[in-house]
């Protein structure tokens, strides 16, 4: 190796040791090998413990608050992959209300009461426009199968608390990204709440879960998800189906009367 080539390299080791050490003392979190190495253990443990299905299928009662107004209804939901998702929300007297869905490079929502439709670049938006609170499809995929939101992360750690029952991980992406709290119960095994922040460090969204354990797989039957603004999605499942066939079709809203 060349003599500027080693010098680029320890640069390069030296800054990123003192970013972690930023980001390390901006959640007051330790940053040293062992504690990384035990909080990437926990993490892997608790994320594939109970392997999420490749497609599901749910029903369920869904409230809606925001600005102290609340709107009851019944919703299903369908999932497929990563990126596909489609959620259909209806009144409490069974009239649809909004379908919402992503096939993995569009997003659709049409707002029955209006006949409001949108077709939009798939990073262009997410459930903002339905529940007031800045979910991604892929992010809802996952809280939908009761695991948090998952993002590729530079920095590790774990913060105790003496509120918190269990462990709590914290994953930064960058220094300027945003960053993730996932809270385990007790004994580690499972996931009890996430928090995600934005670069800024506010609060995009917390969801808190509940789960159950059924012919060996992890089943979540409540789903609260909130922004920290008044506004609050509570889901509650009443069916739950995996790995069940569904047609890519389904994932496409077209718009009315098309």
């Amino acid at each position: 190796m060349k003599v500027g080539q080693s010098f680029i390299l320890i640069c390069m080791m030296i800054s990123l040791a003192g970013c972690s050490r930023m980001i390390a003392n901006m959640h007051k979190a330790p940053y040293d090998t062992q504690t990384q190495e035990r909080a990437r253990r926990l993490l892997e443990y608790a994320l594939h413990k109970y392997p999420a299905p490749e497609t599901f299928k749910g029903i369920g009662n869904i409230k809606i608050v925001k600005d102290n107004q609340v709107e009851n209804g019944r919703i299903a939901w369908m999932a497929s992959g990563a990126d596909k998702v489609r959620i259909e929300i209806l009144t409490p007297y069974g009239q649809p209300w909004a379908s919402f869905s992503s096939d993995g490079q569009h997003v659709y929502i049409l707002v029955y009461t209006d006949q409001r439709y949108y077709k939009k670049a798939l990073s262009e938006s997410g459930l903002k426009q339905i529940i007031s609170i800045s979910v991604q499809p892929e992010e809802i995929i996952s809280l939908l199968s009761g695991r948090p939101p998952f993002f590729e992360y530079s920095f590790i750690s774990i913060i105790e608390s003496e509120i918190a029952s269990g462990p709590i991980l914290v994953l930064q992406k960058k220094w300027w990204g945003g960053y993730q709290k996932i809270y385990l119960d007790e004994t580690a095994d499972n996931v009890r709440k996430v928090e995600i922040y934005n670069g800024s460090g506010e609060l995009k969204y917390k969801a808190d879960f509940l789960h159950k354990i059924e012919n060996g797989d992890r089943i979540p039957y409540r789903l609260e998800i909130s922004n920290g603004q008044g506004t609050k999605v509570q889901l509650m499942v009443n069916r739950y189906w995996a790995e069940v066939e569904i047609s890519p079709s389904a994932f496409v809203i077209t718009p009315p009367g098309g």
